[in-house]
């Protein structure tokens, strides 16, 4: 008799039993539902963030390049001349202002940096005799001898870094350079040079600056020097 009522009573509780299941069953799949919903809205967020971004950098890509060179002065018409017909070099008689250089083609960006860090790419590529690096506000413009410079140096097949009055460092530089990565560090007092193209160290200067420091370029070949636009990319992960 026992044994049938435990028989019968398994019967009756069997359904309930299977309700139980379905209805836990039921409400983990809702668990999973939910959270399955919360990811994907993390998930959209998280898109829209990156959207966000990848249209910021397209406008800033489309903006005008970053270079620290002075803009085009506005002249008048007819002040320029037609490069296809002008072959002559002739010197002109330019006004001897304190800021400009009276050596061969020394230029300065047109912004100087005193906090923070910098960095501009410059492409060599087959010139054969530059300087680049930066140059103080208050650095001496007039003459060979141009203080408040820190620069490397390309002369004759050798690399050399210069800052006067100290002496010419030679550097050891395995390959000719195409381009050479100027970076600035105002705070931490450092000037390094790189070659992007292999991402190798080619020296660095350390120093306190405490005057803003102009981007320097100097060459007296014919092939020019290129201050090269800031180039921006953007990597999604998943």
């Amino acid at each position: 008799a026992a044994g049938q009522h435990k028989k019968k009573l398994q019967e009756t509780l069997e359904p309930v039993k299977k309700k139980l299941n379905a209805v836990c069953t039921e409400e983990e799949e809702e668990q999973k539902s939910q959270r399955m919903k919360e990811e994907m809205e993390a998930l959209s967020r998280e898109i829209a963030a990156l959207s966000h971004t990848v249209r910021d950098t397209e406008d800033e890509l489309r903006a005008e390049d970053q270079r620290p060179l002075l803009e085009d002065p506005q002249l008048p018409s007819g002040a320029l001349i037609d490069q296809a017909k002008h072959l002559g070099g002739e010197r002109q008689q330019l006004p001897d202002n304190p800021e400009r250089f009276d050596t061969c083609g020394s230029v300065l960006g047109s912004e100087g940096f005193n906090s923070g860090t910098h960095s501009w790419d410059v492409q060599v590529g087959d010139n054969t005799d530059w300087f680049l690096g930066v140059l103080a506000e208050s650095g001496q413009r007039k003459g060979n001898k141009l203080s408040g410079r820190w620069s490397i140096w390309f002369s004759d097949g050798k690399y050399t870094a210069d800052t006067s009055p100290h002496p010419f460092t030679a550097l050891s530089v395995k390959k000719k350079l195409q381009r050479i990565r100027v970076n600035l560090d105002c705070n931490r007092g450092e000037l390094s040079f790189s070659d992007p193209d292999t991402n190798t160290h080619i020296h660095t200067f350390r120093h306190t600056f405490t005057e803003r420091m102009f981007p320097f370029i100097n060459t007296v070949d014919k092939l020019p020097l290129k201050m090269l636009p800031e180039k921006i990319s953007v990597t999604v992960s998943s």
